[in-house]
């Protein structure tokens, strides 16, 4: 996360009389380096919303029913210790919520410096932020912002979490030691840390919620980790591409799609033999009239927007994630763009630009509605 500058978001369909239309699909990006989370209509491109939250944020979470999102505010000179809670629907930060609090046996307040990573329990009352610095697993009260307790860790480094099925465990990977921290929710302790390879960055939970997919920078590789057994360890490590960073699957299970921040390229792996099957590669235009819808361009030859060999990919989700009509969207930090992919013919579709460096994407649906605070 320290190398990632912004996130984008998509959130859940909101329901509204007995035929409901669908919401527009937005896009939520957070800003590392401006503070800023934009909200991006992702059919016309068009900013909709600059909301500023807090000081160097770096990832981003939204609740199940959609109507709020949080944002950890890590810092960039000095360590951060808040988290903004944002209203997806009047486009708002509701709370800053100040990570202080008496946990456990400590006899004064205690806080928890550099959150690097958050989510939503299931059920969207708590939330949990992974604190770098601390070294701990903070629990939330979502709704009043007050800590609940934390979890100790022994990882260095902290890059991703990922709430782990029926929310029993949460995932953190470390880039630093090269480890994933498996936080037990209920006891709120370490249940086991598991050794992969270094540099540990991104986590992928699989459809079917037996595996945990970890991209290492460091050695160019995935490492598969069993989650479906009681030891929870790690099963097998395949090569990757260079210097991997994000991954996904697809709502299928059967292709999984990692970014390869080094050659600029997508990797797509057949989960079943984890074999890659493809390469979308990001800095060259093989679109010809590729749509440019509203802030995008068509005709662009992406070669122009290469920093070296690579447009520097950062950030990979499916939008409308688990049906068919899913769509998928990777960032460039090279020249602010965010691009739309045709996984049937492995190019870029079409290409939205954005204000800054995206870091990390994600879906949602969202219709405005105006506060009357």
């Amino acid at each position: 996360m320290p190398f990632r500058c912004f996130m984008i978001l998509l959130l859940p369909l909101l329901a509204g009389g007995a035929r409901a239309q669908q919401a527009p699909l937005s896009l939520l990006i957070t800003s590392q380096e401006s503070g800023l989370l934009l909200i991006v209509d992702a059919d016309s491109g068009r900013v909709d919303a600059t909301i500023r939250v807090g000081d160097g944020p770096t990832d981003l979470a939204v609740s199940e029913q959609g109507d709020r999102a949080v944002v950890p505010n890590s810092g960039r000179v000095a360590a951060g210790s808040t988290l903004s809670l944002v209203n997806t629907t009047t486009r708002q930060v509701i709370r800053t919520i100040h990570l202080k609090g008496k946990v456990g046996l400590s006899a004064g307040e205690q806080t928890f410096f550099k959150p690097m990573a958050v989510a939503f329990l299931p059920g969207g009352e708590q939330l949990v932020a992974a604190c770098e610095a601390t070294k701990c697993l903070v629990f939330v009260d979502a709704r009043t912002g007050r800590v609940l307790g934390a979890a100790p860790f022994h990882g260095d480094g902290v890059r991703d979490l990922v709430v782990g099925p029926e929310g029993k465990f949460v995932y953190i990977s470390h880039p630093d030691s090269g480890s994933i921290s498996v936080i037990n929710v209920s006891r709120r302790q370490l249940h086991k840390e598991i050794p992969v390879a270094g540099g540990t960055a991104d986590l992928a939970l699989s459809p079917d919620g037996k595996e945990l997919w970890a991209v290492n920078e460091s050695t160019n590789s995935i490492s598969i980790i069993a989650i479906d057994t009681e030891d929870q360890h790690e099963r097998l490590e395949f090569a990757s591409g260079a210097l991997p960073r994000d991954i996904v699957f697809t709502y299928d299970g059967k292709k999984a799609l990692c970014t390869n921040y080094l050659s600029g390229t997508i990797s797509v792996y057949n989960t079943s033999n984890y074999k890659a099957i493809g390469e979308i590669d990001l800095g060259v235009d093989d679109t010809e009239g590729a749509e440019g819808q509203g802030g995008g361009s068509s005709g662009v030859d992406l070669s122009a927007i290469k920093r070296g060999n690579s447009p520097l990919p950062s950030g990979l989700i499916f939008a409308d994630a688990g049906t068919p009509g899913e769509r998928a969207f990777v960032g460039l930090q090279h020249g602010n763009w965010l691009c739309e992919l045709d996984l049937e013919r492995m190019v870029v579709k079409r290409r939205i630009q954005l204000p800054a460096k995206p870091l990390e994407l994600n879906w949602a649906r969202t219709t405005l509605a105006f506060s009357s605070e």
